[in-house]
């Protein structure tokens, strides 16, 4: 969270101590704040409203503890999530292609495994340690409230040679929400780049649901 958010959040903290009966001081607050400050937001009034809807754990005022199980859980979630979206391109799509995932956290992942087509060859009694060190990087650069760098697409073989024979580029396909997939594009490239938790978040709920047909992108060099 940001400096910014604090009235937010202590508001939060307030309306949960209000329901319960106990109310907080301002250094409870401020412990609460040390706790969750690396978490989003968004992330932490998500994890509060899951508690809300909770028969046993929302009777009761919660702990920081508590909240941060939620968050951490909902990270490895979010991890599988993206891990197997990553697989079901390496079925669909393959190394040859470039490919734009709906989520700039894969992008930043798949670079640290090696590349697109590293991955794409990745041998089936290698794909539980690769599983692990994507699940580790993802986990990593959703946690960056500062931004991180990501490739605007993840280069396949066909245009890693065409890059170095001077010829035209084939446009990449687009895994998962086409929209967020050109959000991620377009963000992307050798410069530092601002993606917060919340934007992450936001590209994953719009394409939680199945895996979107897997569209080129026309025009794209």
């Amino acid at each position: 969270m940001k400096r910014a958010d604090y009235d937010r959040f202590a508001n939060l903290l307030n309306a949960w101590a209000e329901i319960h009966g106990k109310p907080l001081s301002t250094g409870a607050i401020a412990l609460w704040w040390q706790a969750l400050e690396r978490y989003d937001i968004d992330q932490v009034e998500h994890a509060f409203a899951q508690l809300v809807r909770d028969a046993d754990r929302g009777q009761f005022m919660p702990k920081p503890a508590d909240v941060i199980r939620i968050l951490d859980g909902t990270s490895g979630d979010r991890a599988a999530l993206a891990w197997g979206k990553v697989l079901e391109a390496v079925r669909r799509v393959g190394g040859y292609s470039d490919v734009v995932f709906d989520d700039a956290a894969i992008h930043a992942a798949v670079q640290d495994l090696g590349g697109w087509p590293a991955v794409c060859r990745t041998d089936m009694d290698e794909l539980s340690f690769a599983q692990h060190r994507f699940a580790q990087a993802y986990r990593a650069y959703t946690g960056r409230p500062e931004g991180f760098e990501y490739p605007a697409a993840l280069t396949g073989d066909a245009n890693a040679s065409n890059r170095r024979n001077g010829q035209p580029l084939q446009p990449p396909a687009l895994v998962g929400d086409a929209d967020a997939a050109r959000k991620v594009m377009e963000r992307g490239g050798d410069a530092k780049v601002t993606v917060t938790r919340g934007q992450l978040l936001a590209f994953g709920d719009v394409a939680r649901g199945a895996l979107a047909a897997v569209k080129p992108v026309k025009g794209v060099a």
